[in-house]
């Protein structure tokens, strides 16, 4: 049985993944400081959280086999400020420090797309060497959960090291891509709450920006949702809303349809393309429209979570929509992890 360690636990997505593949495993403990996602984890998976990991003594952590941690993006994102300065994404070393210790067999690490970009080529071969150092091969690659079998465009750099005793028994190679049979509308609520739903002033004024500053770049109801981020549930520019009972204008006369991907949710506030998943093939926005956002479960569904079997009782949707928007997406890691631990 693999014993596992959650690093920047959040809901546990490598808990969930785990069980999602079908893997027995044991929850040594976990770090997490946001008290929202220690709730959200201990609702669903108990054990014992060590809390900051800068602070975590290694040496007194029972072993495990397999350390895990989505470290945080902030810094590298596009959607940031991509400083590093600002002492977030850094926490990155903080995983090294764990394997130096702990010497788990197996390491999955992620991070955004960002992280492969130029500017931050030092620091992401500096974080290379170190895991190398300390005795790891490691494979990296960006997958897009689209590309396997989730109606989301989530692009992420996936860090797979396995140590180099181990690695000639163990040559791994990430999962093959496959055909997407499932849609965005497959995975809506028939019924939705009128707290969701869009003033008609705030629709208005959607309508307005979009003619006033660009033409929109609108999804189909089919297809497949933008980037979930922490900001999902926000009423600004970056959020993702579905048009119901679309017709009329948006500033062109066609609308330009994505039927099988959108772009990724990146837009600074106030400018850019808004993200807009429209929920019908209907795709003119006129009088009478009706504008909502996701709702905090078709969130999670788009998070891998297809039978809502996430607990998330006694938080707000505030909480639910950053939980989501930070976490992993588990169908694919699910894939993962069955391609690891074969």
């Amino acid at each position: 049985m693999i014993k596992l360690f959650e690093c920047f636990a959040g809901y546990g997505g490598a808990s969930f993944a785990l069980k999602k593949a079908g893997i027995p495993f044991e929850l040594i403990g976990y770090s997490e400081i946001n008290k929202y996602a220690d709730y959200c984890f201990n609702l669903n998976h108990g054990s014992v959280n060590y809390g900051d990991i800068t602070k975590i003594n290694w040496a007194l952590i029972p072993d495990f086999d397999l350390l895990t941690g989505g470290f945080p993006c902030q810094d590298v994102s596009n959607a940031g400020k991509q400083d590093l300065s600002k002492s977030r994404t850094i926490l990155g070393h903080e995983l090294t420090k764990a394997l130096l210790v702990k010497q788990p067999e197996y390491f999955i690490f992620e991070n955004v797309k960002g992280i492969l970009s130029k500017k931050f080529k030092d620091f992401l071969n500096t974080l290379l060497e170190e895991w190398k150092n300390a005795g790891y091969v490691v494979i990296y690659k960006c997958l897009n959960s689209k590309d396997f079998g989730i109606p989301q465009n989530r692009q992420r750099v996936i860090f797979v090291g396995i140590r180099k005793d181990i690695y000639q028994f163990n040559a791994f190679s990430f999962p093959g891509e496959e055909p997407l049979k499932l849609k965005l509308s497959d995975l809506l609520e028939k019924e939705v709450e009128p707290k969701y739903y869009l003033s008609e002033k705030a629709t208005l004024g959607i309508q307005r920006a979009l003619e006033r500053k660009h033409k929109p770049t609108i999804l189909a109801g089919e297809g497949v949702c933008s980037t979930l981020d922490s900001r999902v549930g926000a009423l600004t520019h970056r959020s993702p809303y579905l048009i119901h009972n679309v017709y009329g204008g948006f500033g062109e006369t066609e609308p330009r349809v994505f039927n099988d991907t959108a772009p990724t949710i990146r837009t600074p506030a106030g400018g850019g393309h808004l993200p807009y998943v429209v929920s019908n093939n209907n795709l003119r926005l006129g009088q009478g429209n009706t504008i909502r956002r996701l709702t905090p479960k078709e969130c999670f569904r788009l998070m891998g979570f297809l039978n809502d079997e996430i607990k998330l009782d006694g938080l707000s949707d505030t909480q639910k929509y950053k939980l989501a928007g930070n976490g992993w997406e588990i169908n694919l890691f699910s894939k993962i992890f069955k391609a690891l631990l074969k």
